[in-house]
């Protein structure tokens, strides 16, 4: 019992977990009250592995927005802290211009809502993707967590 106990501890901390709330992730929510949440697992670069859905929410190009993400798993290092960073690009590119560069990592429990002002870019795009990095400089977690929202940008006068 002992040792099945300790392999589902070890398990559960191995799949630390990044969830974007908002503007909505590419894979469903499902669990996103728990932590260790499946749909939150995205250890690839090119936004989890997930693949590109058509974007369901529109923002005006050049405009300040609140964006939302979760810290589904705490993997905190307070010997050298990680950090999480946002970007947007055009999809099927994966090359992200930084919003955010670089919120430090605290040791803020599991289910830890991150709620962030960026600015959009200028430029109106089609079909971007915003992405969410979780760098968790832990030795004993894997190095980074990915999550990618579809999203379109537009200008003013398209409103």
């Amino acid at each position: 019992m002992l040792r099945l106990c300790l392999s589902f501890a070890i398990i559960s901390l191995a799949l630390s977990h990044l969830c974007l709330i908002s503007p909505h992730q590419r894979s469903t929510m499902a669990g996103v009250n728990a932590a260790g949440a499946n749909d939150c697992l995205r250890l690839k670069e090119d936004c989890g592995g997930e693949a590109p859905v058509t974007p369901t929410q529109g923002f005006l190009a050049g405009s300040k927005q609140n964006f939302t993400f979760q810290k589904n798993l705490n993997h905190y290092n307070a010997k050298a802290p990680g950090f999480f960073s946002l970007g947007i690009g055009m999809a099927g590119e994966m090359k992200f211009e930084p919003l955010i560069k670089n919120i430090p990592d605290t040791n803020s429990s599991s289910l830890s809502l991150y709620t962030v002002e960026v600015m959009l870019p200028k430029k109106p795009m089609a079909h971007a993707v915003i992405q969410v990095v979780y760098m968790t400089n832990n030795p004993n977690a894997p190095k980074a967590f990915y999550q990618c929202a579809d999203i379109a940008t537009v200008e003013t006068q398209k409103l």
